[in-house]
């Protein structure tokens, strides 16, 4: 980001700051309200996350739902007409895409205004590291390096907190329903319990329910939130006082991308399973004869000759379209995102896709701690060696997400663009559309393709769901994987030159 665009977005986020604790009267808006607004901007126009800060909000006009296309996206309650006070509900001032929220460098600087390091990729923070959990089965039933959920496990051991919530997979006796949630977000109140969360759950959810949870009833809490998530719950802390009060630490998942609920499906439907008998999806099993970045998924569904559950798994080399930056099942929101790790919250956990930890097949995690407390408990447990964790640059650490990095910048300045020159709304971010211009015609195209393939993903698998006919998909499918697949394709030397390049604009 520019500096004369950095001074442009500081100079209206503070302007958003003068007015957060005020009501936003109607006639500042023209003759709509709030909820209007947002229906037509960020609703309407598909950029949704779904992530239920709005619907979070006590007396809420909106709720939110799963669509024809498996995404969870906010829409009005039927009894919206019933409630009062619908003007004065801030609802544009906790929207992660809307125009009228904080952006993450600001959110950033209020809750990290002493950081040691400041970072255009990273936000601020006091430190990075790279390495996995030594103690307990949190390594080996978790992520890569298990840390997300073995630091919510200190925080409740500690006392830090009285619950920590993490996305969990739904369990079912009964034959699974069509649209039944496979993970939904689960409170925990004791360490022990923690383990019982998810692993990476390529899937949608939305925290809409678990917010209200929070709102209603007293305590203290943890959660663990995609950025879209962390930064929709700094938002409502920053409007909403009892948010603040019982939401003590934000942990950031990395994040690449959500997908919808169709993801599973579609690898379901190629073991073959069939999609109304999937009781669980692990996207990411651990094989620990082969490296970490050579993965496999498993499915428990239930076996209707043997009356049982049943437990499969293959490679993921065996089931087409599982190359997570082509784009596949992606929701339209997350291509207008330009937040990779997380920035507003207090520590952030990713995929350590660096050489040095790549052939350990059980899998390390990088950190960025952003929160002093966290980094204590962080240095502490790496003394007593229940954390086996070396200290990163920040170049280290954007080098590890570098194609992430690329696709959210320099592709989010293309995709931009693209919605200005059609005329249509498009949030504002932190990346401008004139950056585009700087960008090869081929790498624009890439991009393009990538956006082209997540929307029409969506609307070409509805058939084949639909008939449980896998090869009405693939037969759109496989020309795009070669297309996509030849495009991608660079020289060594320019992969080289370009990781280089990212990694001295990331760096501290």
């Amino acid at each position: 980001m520019t500096d004369k665009h950095m001074a442009m977005q500081d100079s209206r986020d503070s302007s958003l700051i003068k007015q957060k604790n005020t009501i936003v009267i109607k006639k500042s808006f023209g003759d709509k309200s709030q909820a209007e607004l947002l229906v037509d901007t960020v609703i309407s126009n598909n950029y949704c996350i779904g992530c239920g800060a709005c619907a979070a909000i006590e007396g809420s006009s909106f709720e939110i739902d799963v669509n024809e296309f498996g995404c969870t996206v906010a829409k009005y309650r039927s009894d919206r007409n019933h409630l009062i006070g619908e003007d004065e509900v801030k609802y544009l001032e906790v929207c992660p895409f809307s125009d009228n929220s904080l952006s993450e460098d600001t959110l950033s600087r209020l809750y990290f205004p002493n950081s040691k390091h400041s970072n255009n990729m990273l936000g601020n923070f006091e430190q990075c590291f790279g390495g996995h959990v030594v103690e307990g089965d949190y390594r080996a039933r978790g992520t890569s390096g298990g840390i997300a959920r073995w630091i919510g496990a200190k925080l409740l051991d500690k006392g830090m907190v009285d619950h920590y919530i993490q996305l969990a997979p739904m369990h079912s006796e009964a034959v699974n329903k069509q649209g039944e949630k496979l993970f939904d977000y689960s409170l925990y109140t004791s360490s022990d319990q923690i383990l019982h969360g998810s692993k990476a759950a390529y899937y949608p959810s939305t925290m809409a329910n678990i917010l209200s949870l929070v709102r209603k009833n007293p305590g203290s809490y943890a959660i663990s939130a995609l950025p879209c998530n962390a930064k929709a719950i700094r938002l409502l802390q920053q409007n909403h006082s009892i948010f603040a009060e019982r939401i003590k630490y934000v942990v950031g998942i990395i994040c690449g991308g959500m997908k919808s609920a169709n993801y599973a499906n579609f690898i379901a439907m190629q073991y073959p399973v069939e999609v109304n008998n999937v009781r669980q999806i692990d996207f990411r099993k651990k094989n620990i004869s082969s490296p970490a970045n050579i993965q496999q998924s498993e499915i428990k569904f239930w076996d209707k000759k043997s009356n049982s559950i049943a437990i499969e798994s293959k490679p993921n080399k065996e089931v087409v379209g599982l190359d997570y930056g082509m784009g596949l099942f992606k929701p339209k929101a997350c291509d207008y995102c330009d937040d990779v790790v997380g920035e507003t919250a207090d520590l952030s956990v990713g995929d350590a896709w660096l050489p040095e930890f790549m052939k350990d097949a059980n899998g390390d995690s990088i950190l960025i701690v952003r929160n002093s407390e966290l980094e204590s408990i962080i240095e502490d447990n790496r003394k007593r060696d229940a954390l086996k964790v070396k200290k990163l640059s920040a170049r280290d650490v954007v080098a590890s997400q570098a194609a992430g990095f690329r696709h959210r910048r320099e592709g989010l300045a293309v995709r931009l663009l693209d919605q200005a020159k059609a005329n249509n709304w498009a949030p504002k971010k932190r990346v401008l559309a004139n950056d585009a211009h700087s960008v090869s015609e081929n790498r624009k195209y890439l991009y393009r393709l990538r956006e082209t393939i997540s929307r029409e993903s969506h609307e070409r698998f509805l058939p084949a769901l639909e008939a449980n006919n896998f090869a009405l998909f693939s037969s759109w499918l496989l020309p795009v994987i070669e297309e996509y697949k030849k495009l991608n394709k660079k020289p060594f030397v320019t992969k080289v030159v370009r990781k280089l390049t990212l990694g001295r604009v990331g760096s501290a």
